[in-house]
């Protein structure tokens, strides 16, 4: 026999899950009791849930697999929606398993403990899908049919709500041989005609523009050839950082054009192949920005396919397919001698002057990060005055090594998420470069890197306020500041209190050597860092840039 928790283990087992972060409380006893002898699964424990939540993004983020949560009902759920709606914006596969009152109960106002009302509403809004099983008999079942959804669309947060009957009941074990690959259904067949249309239309085009999103990053390798077959330009969003080096001659960089000089490509090209890419609010500057050129747009969502922009073709398909379909269109044919339409390196560059005219120190910070940082590093960004310059200033020349809470845009993100980015990937650096306001929005998951013996590095850049929105404020409505000064501890003696490592630099600049000297520690350390306030990246003053 087996019980419904053991049943939940055996299917995540299966489907290759081997941490889980979570909080225990009295509906999740059972699964915890499953998991005391389970020597192939490491449980994290965190501080809350949010952090459960934002770690298992950041162990998603870092392997490319989905990363699992674990709460109790009622507050459970509540503390983990932020970073459930984190993952969701930037389309992050993390499955979050919600414990549940008993099965009698979970649909009657009883005000019992933990009671949640309607849970499956509160989450519809931060998951693609969610299901309570009736039975122990469907809970590994429902595993598979996350992970079925990970895999085949877009890898956005599903959530389980498992009642504690069902985790605690007993299963004849001998009707229940787990396999993850049942009910796995065929991939979509890929619309070869469409991809030879659109092939067709990009050798005609003169001035083509190719448009890298998040959703691509499995295709680099192909993407990377495409650039070099055709010499056509790229832009990338922030999340498809690095999928083609961005110091590569054909590399306009980060897709973050919110100023003129980033907007010429999109503006100019009259044939835009974009893969993976929503055209959201930050390649778009808000869906002002004029594009008149043919769009081709790629996506595993149909439901992306002409929502901001409209399509002359729309293909739904798996990034890495199409790319490698397009790729052999094009070895069969004769593109020799094509030449870009567009100064690349010039437009680069005058972007990156623009850029330390009005953050010197933002980005003399992110230059010399990059100077002494692995290319591998894995940078995980908070909404700070020095971070939120990162898209346009900080190279990246490997897909998913540069993470910023784009889409949800919470605070409290990186320090968390750097800590299950580096439980899954040891064998890199991973920093989070966090604001003094945001950070201590999860600044007590450093017990958890404590505990866990987690080597990440966190800097705090400290302006003794929410700095962006501070400087946004003062732009917007000069000489009425309100709510935008903080009053913070002593980072280095917060960090010691937790057993963590801390030290302070008296200057922005000094940042990357303390990074350096940093990750020679085995243990977690906090460098703390002044910051200069200017006004954010998304504010264009009077005159431009």
């Amino acid at each position: 026999m087996r019980t419904g928790a053991q049943l939940l283990v055996d299917a995540l087992k299966a489907n290759g899950v081997d941490t889980i972060f979570g909080v225990p409380g009295i509906h999740n006893l059972a699964i915890y009791d499953a998991l005391v002898d389970e020597r192939a699964l490491r449980v994290v424990t965190t501080r809350d849930e949010r952090g459960a939540g934002h770690m298992a993004d950041g162990h998603a983020r870092a392997t490319g697999r989905p990363g699992v949560c674990l709460t109790v009902p009622g507050p459970g759920v509540t503390n983990a929606l932020t970073a459930i709606g984190e993952a969701y914006a930037d389309s992050s596969p993390v499955l979050l398993l919600a414990s549940q009152l008993p099965s009698g109960t979970v649909t009657v106002d009883r005000e019992d403990f933990h009671q949640l009302r309607n849970t499956e509403a509160v989450l519809a809004s931060v998951t693609q899908w969610g299901v309570r099983p009736a039975r122990a008999e469907e809970i590994g079942q429902a595993v598979d049919e996350a992970f079925r959804r990970f895999e085949t669309g877009r890898p956005r947060p599903c959530y389980l709500d498992l009642p504690m009957d069902l985790l605690s009941a007993k299963v004849d074990r001998g009707i229940l041989a787990h396999d993850a690959a049942r009910n796995r259904r065929a991939s979509s067949v890929l619309p070869l005609a469409d991809v030879r249309r659109a092939a067709e239309a990009l050798m005609a085009a003169s001035r083509p523009l190719l448009l890298i999103g998040g959703g691509a990053w499995k295709a680099a390798q192909s993407l990377r050839e495409l650039v070099e077959l055709l010499s056509i330009p790229v832009v990338m969003t922030s999340a498809g950082k690095g999928i083609v080096s961005e110091d590569h001659p054909l590399s306009l960089g980060d897709g973050w054009m919110a100023h003129q000089l980033g907007r010429e490509a999109l503006e100019q090209a009259d044939f835009i192949l974009a893969i993976g890419a929503r055209f959201g609010p930050l390649t778009t500057s808000w869906w002002t920005r004029r594009i008149s050129g043919r769009v081709v747009h790629v996506d595993i969502d149909p439901s992306e396919i002409g929502k901001h922009t409209p399509a002359s073709i729309g293909i739904v398909g798996d990034a890495k397919q199409v790319a490698e379909a397009l790729v052999l269109q094009f070895r069969e044919r004769d593109v020799g001698g094509r030449r870009p339409w567009l100064d690349v390196v010039g437009v680069r560059e005058r972007r990156r002057a623009a850029i330390r005219l009005r953050a010197p120190d933002a980005v003399a910070t992110l230059e010399g990060l990059r100077r002494v940082l692995p290319d591998e590093t894995l940078v995980f960004n908070d909404i700070n005055g020095i971070a939120c310059w990162g898209a346009g200033a900080f190279i990246c020349r490997q897909p998913r090594t540069f993470h910023y809470p784009t889409g949800f845009g919470c605070l409290g993100f990186a320090l968390p998420a750097a800590i299950g980015a580096k439980l899954a990937r040891p064998d890199v650096p991973v920093v989070a470069l966090c604001g003094d306001g945001s950070f201590l929005f999860s600044g007590h998951e450093l017990a958890t890197a404590v505990h866990e013996r987690v080597s990440v590095v966190a800097v705090v850049f400290n302006d003794s306020a929410y700095g962006t929105i501070k400087a946004d404020q003062g732009y917007r409505y000069p000489g009425r500041p309100l709510g935008g000064d903080l009053r913070s501890p002593d980072f280095v003696r917060y960090a010691e209190a937790f057993g963590a490592r801390g030290c302070r630099v008296d200057s922005v600049q000094k940042v990357p050597e303390a990074v350096v000297a940093a990750l020679e520690h085995d243990a977690p350390t906090l460098i703390e860092a002044p910051c200069p306030q200017v006004l954010p990246p998304w504010i264009e003053p009077e005159g431009g840039l």
